[in-house]
């Protein structure tokens, strides 16, 4: 056990020395290698991160032999001759390995889904030939900074608040010009041979993700500067952080959204408050132990059972009727969740509990845009009769 704790401290030290590494090459002025040196090294401090996190918890982190019939579990190694002596080390996971024991099933997480992005671009910086380039980093800022951001949740969730390396940053100093600028040279650099293949990986992953992860911060974190007279008085802090569901609706209409869409909130249904990413921080403060493929699943069958009663669908730009929609949700929809967790679970349950969630997939796979009512009738008659029977009723 000493050795195993001793193991998680050289870890988790490898790790955050390799974070802060990472935001140093980020931050450095007149640096042109800044988002392919983030992303590699953020790679190293996550895996490390993940390694650590696993001996912890009594899981070994190597690569299995596969061979039939053995009754003992037995890791490939790596094995190096220098100078006429030999070198054995246990062949550890990489970090898509971790990705995949971690998550398991949940397939749709965003925070899996920005390190799976994270790593997609790192093997086309390291293995291929992708040409320096600063529009690269204006591209997949977001992307950059969320996976700072779940860095830092997942190092304190599961080590604790004293490794929290938040405090030793600072806000960066900007000299930001045009955006319309900024723009012009991107699209300009779009049509640069190989860099354009980059931006077309890039806009074919993002295209791929649905929208609830896509507006998750846990993704991608997207950012507005709003430059402000008269901020809060003299002695003020110069620099605040305020999530765009805190504004007042006059304020969200001044602000221009991600991609140029100007994002209208005057027609957003009254009663309709949460997002997708507040409607999950709900969920699992009622329901600690829900997977997130678990409310995957429920939030989809209740969209559409409960379509504009507790969850409403609205454009971006309510003028175009082909621009991207995002839904909302009403606060009760959380009790809508917790009929699927009662607080006490025996193997009965259990049961019912695995027939509902094959009944939901079931729901879920259905062309809700065909005209078949009673088969949805049917089905939600059974699950609300499983719930009943859930809830002791």
């Amino acid at each position: 056990m000493g050795r195993e704790k001793s193991i998680v401290k050289q870890l988790l030290k490898k790790s955050i020395d390799s974070a802060m590494l990472a935001i140093e090459l980020y931050n450095k002025p007149g640096t042109f290698f800044r988002t392919e040196g983030f992303i590699t090294i953020m790679c190293i401090a996550w895996t490390s991160l993940f390694h650590a996190y696993f001996i912890k918890n009594s899981i070994k982190p190597y690569y299995a032999k596969k061979s039939a019939g053995m009754k003992r579990v037995r890791y490939e190694k790596i094995v190096e001759h220098v100078n006429g002596q030999e070198f054995k080390e246990y062949k550890w996971w990489e970090l898509s390995t971790c990705l995949k024991e971690f998550y398991k099933d949940d397939k749709s997480n965003p925070v899996r889904k920005n390190l799976e992005f994270v790593i997609s671009l790192r093997n086309r910086i390291v293995h291929r030939n992708v040409p320096q380039s600063e529009y690269l980093d204006l591209n997949v800022y977001g992307e950059c900074q969320a996976c700072l951001l779940n860095f830092n949740d997942f190092l304190v969730g599961h080590f604790g608040e004293k490794h929290n390396i938040g405090y030793l940053l600072s806000f960066s100093l900007q000299l930001a010009g045009s955006s319309k600028n900024v723009l012009n040279a991107i699209q300009t650099q779009l049509k640069k041979g190989t860099a354009g293949e980059v931006f077309e990986f890039i806009n074919q992953f993002r295209s791929s993700l649905s929208n609830d992860i896509r507006d998750s911060s846990q993704y991608a974190l997207k950012l507005v500067l709003i430059e402000l007279k008269n901020h809060e008085g003299g002695d003020a802090i110069p620099i605040k952080f305020i999530k765009q569901e805190e504004l007042t609706d006059e304020q969200n209409r001044y602000i221009v959204g991600i991609k140029n869409r100007t994002i209208f909130r005057d027609d957003i249904r009254e009663g309709f408050t949460l997002d997708y990413n507040q409607l999950w921080r709900a969920v699992k403060e009622q329901i600690p132990n829900i997977k997130h493929s678990c409310f995957e699943k429920i939030k989809t069958y209740l969209r559409v059972r409960y379509k504009d009663k507790l969850a409403y669908e609205r454009q971006l730009d309510p003028r175009n009727p082909k621009t991207s929609s995002k839904f909302y949700y009403k606060p009760e929809i959380v009790e809508e969740f917790k009929k699927f967790y009662p607080p006490h679970i025996d193997e009965r349950k259990e049961e019912i509990l695995r027939k509902l969630e094959k009944l939901l997939d079931d729901v879920n796979s259905k062309n809700t845009t065909e005209n078949d009512e009673e088969y949805f009738d049917n089905c939600y008659a059974e699950i609300d009769r499983l719930i009943r029977i859930l809830q002791g009723e």
